[in-house]
């Protein structure tokens, strides 16, 4: 995976479908501790949700590395996400790629929250904001 420079300094996240700050979010949903969540600072969240069913995706910057980490994990009607926030290194080439708009549109599969192309262009934009040096493609070029 190539390097990547993300600019971070007053960038707010784009979040969909959660409505508190993300940390917040991490720290009661993903039952994340204080100490590992003060590993990354997040990027991106998106939580669709639909009859108290969901998924979720996030985009995480490895404070102390400055990659790209990216987190999947679904919940029932009991249960949160608990023990699911297992981070995975991603690139900016898969962020941009046709299967990375694939999974999120099968991740939010029949949800009211559809990863249109409305939704995709704007994560796509936001992601040329924060990244410098990398050029971000329209999806399969």
């Amino acid at each position: 995976m190539s390097e990547v420079i993300i600019n971070n300094k007053n960038v707010e996240p784009l979040v969909v479908g959660v409505d508190v700050p993300i940390d917040e979010w991490l720290l009661n949903e993903w039952v994340v501790s204080a100490s590992e969540l003060s590993k990354y600072q997040a990027l991106c969240a998106l939580h669709c949700e639909e009859s108290y069913e969901g998924t979720a995706w996030l985009l995480l910057l490895g404070k102390s590395d400055g990659q790209l980490y990216e987190v999947y994990g679904t919940h029932g009607s009991f249960m949160g996400f608990e023990g699911q926030f297992d981070t995975e290194r991603t690139s900016v080439e898969y962020l941009n790629s046709k299967h990375f708009k694939t999974r999120l549109s099968i991740l939010c599969n029949d949800t009211r929250t559809k990863v249109d192309e409305v939704l995709y262009e704007k994560f796509r934009s936001y992601l040329n904001t924060i990244v410098v040096g990398a050029k971000i493609l329209k999806c399969g070029e």
